[in-house]
């Protein structure tokens, strides 16, 4: 796929200036495979890789907002990842935890946006939501702009909890 667009533009690897890419929070493989494609495509053509959060990414495309925002990722098992930003910047930690606990740290009047948000709806009524918000490419892509880039080595995935594999293993051992 990544041969496709780069043929349709007219372009290789090794034009390009860079590269973004969203490092989570979200399902584990998917994040290691997206990974592990940027970092190979920039060290094959030596160039950087600005890295991003679900979170950042939703929150920059409604940084415009006047008040504060909560950008809620849905992580399944009833959780959900969340940040709170204010044009922007971040005002608390990335976080995981029970939808029902986590919607509670929302603020009456945040603009509540994220497929988190979407799926417990329910949790989230104090603040203004705005439906089927995910994080974009075209945001990450131009956020990545004016952002400093940093080697493929040092880009990690923002891991929040362990992957289902050893929360089962943990499971099975503590019964």
């Amino acid at each position: 796929m990544v041969a496709e667009v780069l043929n349709e533009a007219g372009l290789s690897v090794h034009e390009l200036g860079g590269f973004a890419v969203d490092i989570g929070p979200g399902r584990f493989t998917g994040l290691r495979v997206g990974l592990a494609t940027v970092r190979t495509l920039a060290f094959a053509a030596d160039k950087l890789i600005v890295p991003m959060t679900s979170l950042e990414i939703l929150a920059a495309e409604h940084e415009t907002h006047d008040g504060p925002m909560c950008a809620v990722v849905d992580a399944r098992r009833n959780e959900v990842f969340q940040q709170r930003f204010h044009h922007g910047a971040a005002l608390d930690e990335p976080a995981v935890g029970l939808a029902a606990d986590l919607a509670a740290l929302a603020q009456p009047g945040d603009l509540i946006v994220g497929d988190g948000a979407d799926r417990y709806a329910e949790f989230y009524g104090a603040g203004t939501m705005l439906e089927g918000q995910e994080p974009q490419a075209t945001t990450l892509a131009l956020r990545a702009l004016d952002r400093q880039g940093q080697p493929g080595p040092q880009v990690e995935p923002l891991y929040l909890r362990d992957a289902d594999v050893q929360i089962n293993i943990k499971t099975r051992h503590n019964t």
